[in-house]
């Protein structure tokens, strides 16, 4: 029973990984964690940037893949001055 703690523990902690368990690099973020990295409020993403990315369903939890954010802010970037 103290494995399926320590495993519930992990999920709400990202810094806290089980005895054996290393970090793995993501490859997709929830929509919360994919409004952070932009630096956007989530409804700001939802309304503005979310219709143009690609997204994974899994169940109930919807995940942007770490390469569209990129890709889409890379679309996005102008130089400063030529807006």
């Amino acid at each position: 029973m103290s494995d399926r703690r320590s495993i519930d523990r992990a999920r709400r902690n990202h810094d806290h990984y089980p005895t054996g368990l290393q970090p793995v690099p993501r490859t997709a973020l929830t929509l919360e964690e994919a409004a952070a990295s932009l630096g956007v409020s989530l409804s700001h993403f939802r309304r503005h940037i979310l219709p143009e990315l690609r997204v994974i369903y899994s169940g109930n939890v919807r995940l942007v893949p770490v390469a569209d954010l990129a890709h889409w802010a890379d679309k996005q970037a102008r130089l400063a001055g030529a807006a």
